[in-house]
């Protein structure tokens, strides 16, 4: 991972707002039971994750944990920051759809 320490930093609030209103758009396949995190807050995570150069599950789990004072700014983080395991089943659930669906947004 090549992650870029002061990324938080290039991500002026008008970027996370327009992150936050594209991605409130994905609708939750989860089943209702065991959900403890929010469907945007994992997401949202992951993206920016990505884009301050996390380039897997865990670390994008160890930079929100390094990230989580930053992140609750935004975010409501109700049990904590979620596990590595729980960005790879989002991912798995949202599927290619609404994926193609964002980006294109």
């Amino acid at each position: 991972m090549s992650e870029r320490s002061d990324c938080d930093e290039d991500l002026q609030p008008d970027i996370i707002s327009s992150l936050l209103d594209s991605l409130v758009i994905v609708s939750d396949p989860r089943k209702k039971r065991g959900k403890r995190h929010l469907l945007i807050d994992i997401l949202t995570i992951a993206v920016l994750g990505c884009m301050c150069g996390c380039d897997n599950a865990e670390a994008i789990k160890d930079w929100a944990e390094k990230e989580k004072q930053w992140l609750s700014r935004f975010l409501t983080l109700q049990h904590g920051i979620p596990s590595q395991d729980v960005y790879l089943r989002a991912s798995g659930e949202i599927g290619q759809i609404t994926q193609i669906t964002l980006w294109q947004k």
